[in-house]
Formats: C-alpha cells, structure tokens, sequence
C-alpha cells in the first residue's frame, strides 16, 4: 500500500500525466519548440481545438465542496474527482462502516459519468483511498459485485490516506473513464 497525505494532489498529479503522456510527438500544436510541447491528439473528426475542450461538471446528487470539480469531460476522457461516501447535505453515510460508504461511492459515480454521457461500463481506470488497510477488503467487495467479468484497472495496492477533508470518511474513490463515440 501507498501513503500519501492528500488524495487530491495524488489524483491532480496522475490526470495530469495521463493528459501529458497523450501528447505525442506533433500533436495538433505541432513539434515542440518556442510554443511549448504539443497538444493532445485530435479526435478523429473533430476540429483540433474542439477535440479537447474540457467540460467542468459538478452534477446534482453527488457532494461538492468550493474551489472543486466533480467530473472534467475534456474529448472522450472522463476524470471524475474522487468521491466520497457522503449525501448531497454533506452528511456522511453510515458512519464507521466502509462497506456501506463505498456502495454510495459507486451510486456517486454512476451519477458523475452519467453526466458526462457515460456509464460505469466506460470505466478504464480508478484509485481507491482508503484510511485503514482492512478497509480494501470493502473496496474489493463491492467490485467484484459491479465488474463481475472485465473489471477496469485499479489502483493495487490501494492508497492509504493520512488525511480525507472528514475524518469519518473512510473510503474515497476516483475514476477515469473513456467515453465511446455516439
């Protein structure tokens, strides 16, 4: 397992890679040099500079906080924030118990790509934070539930976080998904 001091950092860091590492060598903004490194790629049929504009979501249903996003649709990536077992009052959901808080995660999810055109089935990748290692028993559960076949990756060994913005939020989850053309 990992340890970290903030989940959201971790999470900024690893979208931002991701966003980097799609770049490639002469992507739309052509070679690097004086303008700076490329662009991502363009979406095949879409105009380069529409083929990445990010959307900021913060759908009705799920928690959200000041000076945060929710879900940023930019092209056919999908990152959603990570979420927590919390209603939309801020009121966590069975306090002391994991496996409840990560079944309204996921509804939390669902909620979040549903926004964004998506379905959990678009999923490719998501981090769990979790506060105790015992509570990745929980995490586990509830996935192999939702992803009974062809589970998206995740993080293992999950992250275990020192500090979550409520100290009765146990669990914490982040995805990133790719949403299929219509």
């Amino acid at each position: 397992m990992i340890a970290i001091k903030n989940a959201a950092s971790f999470t900024s860091a690893l979208a931002l890679a991701l966003l980097t590492s799609c770049a490639g060598p002469a992507g739309p903004a052509g070679p690097a040099g004086p303008a700076g490194p490329p662009g991502p790629p363009a979406v095949p049929g879409a105009p380069a500079q529409e083929a990445w504009k990010k959307e900021f979501l913060n759908p009705a249903g799920i928690p959200t906080a000041p000076a945060y996003t929710a879900v940023i649709k930019a092209g056919q990536m999908v990152f959603v924030a990570a979420q927590v077992g919390a209603v939309k009052n801020g009121k966590v959901v069975s306090v002391g118990n994991p496996e409840q808080q990560v079944r309204e995660i996921w509804q939390h999810l669902d909620i979040a790509l549903a926004a964004a055109g998506g379905t959990r089935n678009d999923i490719v990748a998501t981090w769990s934070y979790i506060t105790k290692p015992e509570y990745s028993q929980y995490v586990t559960k509830v996935r192999v539930e939702l992803f009974p076949n062809q589970p998206p990756t995740t993080s293992k060994p999950l992250v275990v976080t020192a500090v979550h913005p409520n100290p009765d939020y146990l669990v914490s989850i982040s995805c990133i998904a790719v949403i299929p053309p219509k």
